[in-house]
């Protein structure tokens, strides 16, 4: 991992040498998604790796991997590739597989201004059949949500998120709900903590709280750690991620 990072730094100090003046905005490590756009012509990638844990069991998500390039600066299209692997203990079971691989874009609906949040839309579709045998699923997946975001001067921000998600299999939606306090320390260290809710008919409830920080390494690399704990039955008793959003201009 540490050797992946260092790479994905070198390439970016020989690719980005002239980079914009704003630093990387990124969707990871948490749930809650920034309205904030990838710079037009510009690729954008998160990566990492994360571990839930519940009952004894535990899934790991490696790669976690998001591929993201602006369009303009009303539009970005994206690609998110998820593989985990789930080991039951209880059942001495063991899987790898890659998730239904899942496109889409981010298109920007409002300005802030004062009260009025930043707000953009995210649209997401899981492709049944581009993914492992064992989790394909019979249908396409969307994801629905609207991304917002108040900001109070140059250290807090408050994100917050509201949406729909399929999974392919079920009909029944899982909607879901974030809010994201941030303040940003100086111009390496940001600092966040997190809750969110994920309810679906015929299901309990997943509620979650998390934190973590983020450390920029320049204006285009940042690093990030997140750990958080489960409140409800549904949710992962602790998970915790760590990994990288890195650009380049092409």
């Amino acid at each position: 991992m540490i050797k992946w990072m260092a790479a994905a730094g070198m390439l970016l100090l020989v690719q980005c040498a002239g980079a914009q003046e704003d630093k990387v905005v990124a969707d990871r490590p948490s749930e809650t998604q920034t309205p904030q756009l990838t710079a037009p012509k510009y690729v954008q990638i998160e990566a990492g790796i994360r571990k839930e844990a519940s009952g004894g069991d535990y899934t790991i998500f490696h790669p976690r991997t998001a591929v993201k390039y602006g369009l303009s600066k009303k539009v970005e299209l994206r690609a998110e590739i998820d593989a985990d692997s789930e080991k039951a203990f209880s059942k001495s079971e063991y899987k790898y597989g890659l998730l239904p691989v899942h496109l889409g874009f981010k298109a920007a609906l409002l300005e802030g201004n004062g009260a009025l949040p930043q707000t953009t839309f995210m649209g997401m579709a899981g492709m049944p059949t581009w993914a492992s045998h064992d989790n394909k699923a019979p249908h396409v997946a969307p994801q629905l949500r609207l991304l917002m975001e108040n900001k109070w001067g140059e250290q807090w921000e408050l994100d917050y998120n509201v949406g729909a998600e399929w999974d392919g299999n079920a009909t029944a939606p899982q909607w879901i709900a974030t809010i994201e306090p941030q303040l940003t320390l100086n111009n390496k260290w940001q600092l966040f903590v997190e809750a969110y809710g994920k309810w679906q008919k015929g299901h309990g409830p997943e509620h979650v709280v998390d934190a973590g920080m983020g450390y920029f390494i320049s204006k285009n690399l940042k690093l990030d750690v997140i750990a958080g704990k489960g409140l409800s039955h549904e949710a992962p008793e602790y998970f915790i991620s760590t990994g990288l959003a890195f650009r380049f201009k092409m």
